[in-house]
């Protein structure tokens, strides 16, 4: 077996890039033109063994390349141009096709709610008192309008001496009015009739209680009225125009 030997190799740098050159001796080049040789006296067509040993006993160490970190800027593409046309197509129908089925709703009527023209009202409390009250009127109508108010408060007797702190208050008003148009022509009646017992005496200082009747004071008064007034609610000048008399009595017994 015949040994092969480099003994020389090397790293060059050309062109900045690193090659490497291995340098054989002669003595491997010759040996190999040797081998190629068939020798005297063997049969030819045989192999012969052979080992090659290559030995690396220089580095070259190149220098450290500066890295550039920037990000690499590039340019947005530029916004093409474009010119957008709309076309707006008319598509009509022939009336001869349109068959529409409409149903118009109606809305009910909204309906008053009815009114009672009478009201009545009773009482009962303690020094025998008696209370009574009573409304009397016409319902909803657009010609007229008419009522009777009575009232009436009263007690026998009072805290003080009995019949002597009694009371008693009575009143009646008749109202009534006639629509024309935007104008409405009225009346009124009043009467009312009060009774008091003046009670305020120091008992301490008479022998016996006064009599009642004694002390009794009734007041009478009566009242009438007429007048005109605008009933239109969305007019811009609200009027109301009148006459009045009234009569005021007083009794001490």
């Amino acid at each position: 077996m015949k040994h092969l030997e480099v003994i020389k190799s090397s790293f060059t740098s050309i062109g900045g890039r690193s090659l490497l050159a291995a340098g054989l001796s002669g003595a491997v080049a010759f040996g190999a033109q040797a081998q190629g040789q068939p020798a005297k006296g063997k049969s030819r067509g045989t192999i012969q063994d052979a080992e090659i040993e290559i030995v690396k006993d220089r580095v070259n160490t190149l220098p450290e390349a500066s890295r550039n970190f920037e990000k690499i800027r590039l340019d947005p593409p530029p916004k093409p141009t474009r010119q957008v046309t709309y076309t707006y197509p008319d598509f009509r129908l022939p009336a001869t096709r349109l068959n529409p089925s409409v149903q118009v709703l109606t809305v009910a009527q909204e309906e008053l709610e009815p009114l009672t023209g009478n009201y009545l009202k009773l009482g009962l409390g303690n020094y025998g008192t008696v209370y009574g009250r009573a409304h009397l009127h016409s319902t909803r109508n657009d010609q007229y309008s008419y009522g009777l108010d009575v009232r009436h408060q009263s007690s026998a007797t009072g805290p003080v001496d009995g019949k002597n702190s009694g009371v008693s208050q009575t009143s009646a008003t008749a109202t009534g009015e006639y629509y024309k148009g935007t104008t409405a022509l009225g009346a009124a009646l009043d009467i009312a009739r009060d009774t008091y017992h003046f009670y305020g005496y120091d008992r301490t200082r008479l022998p016996d209680a006064p009599d009642a009747d004694a002390i009794k004071q009734t007041f009478t008064r009566f009242g009438v009225r007429a007048y005109a007034r605008n009933r239109a609610p969305d007019a811009q000048l609200q009027y109301e125009v009148g006459w009045a008399l009234s009569i005021s009595a007083t009794r001490t017994t």
